[in-house]
């Protein structure tokens, strides 16, 4: 159970999400799952996983770490881009990497989705893509993205054709 789930995804941005995707018809979503595994070295490594949303019909899943951080704002200019990108490195460095070794095993990612009635097991591995989102600002280094939750919500709703998700390539 996550107990302090304002510094995670905020209920909010949540609700914006879900209201986007309601009437999706190929897709399942997991919110706030909490994992433990045993690393390669036998290291126990947990987080949770803020928001990931399975479109079926392209088999990709889109692992969304949010953050929330209101000390980014509150500052003189050039402290706050070092504090964003700190963020953004963490994100990427630690939750992420995290995520993407947990999902690298099928039975994890049944796992994630298992709450949603509309996942199936025995589906093909899917891709997997991981976006960082922030309250406000966005950030792009090489393959590493952070968008804001607005942007968010835009992507979702621009590759939403006839009631179904299209997660491009």
């Amino acid at each position: 159970k996550i107990t302090n789930r304002e510094k995670t995804i905020s209920t909010v941005t949540e609700g914006r999400i879900e209201k986007t995707l309601k009437s999706l018809t190929n897709i399942a979503v997991a919110k706030t799952v909490p994992y433990s595994f045993s690393d390669e070295f036998g290291n126990l490594l947990s987080s949770d996983i803020d928001y990931a949303i399975y479109d079926f019909t392209h088999n990709k899943v889109l692992v969304v770490e949010a953050k929330w951080i209101d000390k980014h704002y509150k500052d003189e200019i050039d402290k706050i881009y070092g504090k964003i990108l700190e963020t953004f490195n963490t994100i990427f460095s630690k939750q992420i990497e995290k995520h993407k070794k947990f999902l690298c095993v099928q039975q994890n990612i049944d796992f994630l989705f298992k709450d949603d009635e509309r996942y199936k097991t025995g589906l093909p591995t899917p891709e997997i893509y991981y976006l960082a989102v922030d309250k406000r600002n966005q950030l792009h280094i090489g393959e590493k993205h952070m968008v804001s939750e607005y942007m968010l919500i835009y992507l979702l709703r621009k590759f939403t054709i006839k009631d179904e998700l299209d997660l491009p390539a």
